[in-house]
């Protein structure tokens, strides 16, 4: 099954993450138009059938992961905030095969395990899967505080922090 993504790369020098260029917007509407006339992509399609009947839509969804991920963002100190560069975060409804039950998930090469020779690499990425974000938060509230839950761990990944690390410092469960 193919999904949409909602991707923003975050890099420090910029105030929001929401810096789309006229080119950038035009383009991403005749992405989606393209997908929609293919089937790919519906609006309203992301969720389960009957989501709505809890509260709003995929589109309020993506709208509640950008505010909370800005708010993330902007709460951060500023020497942390200063050395997260080059991360894409990615919004995706499931998980890929393989993965199990996962929320978020960092790919890259931690903060403290680069060397002098880390350049003109990639973005290191932050996934969220709405889906089973969804899945154990079903009401609005509920979701936004796992939303912001998962996107600090993550982060916290990529400062080089391990699983037990940051159940302690984050206050998360087993």
């Amino acid at each position: 099954m193919r999904e949409f993504l909602l991707r923003v790369v975050f890099h420090p020098s910029r105030k929001s993450v929401y810096q789309n260029s006229d080119l950038e917007e035009r383009y991403c509407k005749a992405f989606l138009t393209s997908l929609t006339a293919h089937g790919i992509f519906r609006e309203g399609s992301v969720g389960p059938v009957g989501r709505s009947e809890l509260w709003g839509s995929s589109v309020e969804e993506r709208e509640i992961v950008a505010s909370v991920l800005q708010e993330v963002l902007d709460a951060l100190p500023p020497p942390l905030r200063e050395k997260l560069e080059n991360v894409e975060f990615v919004v995706r409804d499931e998980a890929e095969r393989g993965l199990g039950f996962v929320l978020g998930l960092y790919q890259g090469v931690p903060l403290p395990r680069r060397g002098l020779g880390y350049t003109f690499v990639l973005p290191d990425r932050i996934v969220l899967y709405l889906g089973n974000i969804r899945r154990i938060a079903p009401r609005e509230e509920e979701f936004r505080r796992k939303v912001r839950e998962v996107l600090l761990h993550e982060i916290g990944h990529y400062f080089g922090f391990g699983e037990e690390d940051l159940q302690r410092l984050l206050g998360e469960g087993g």
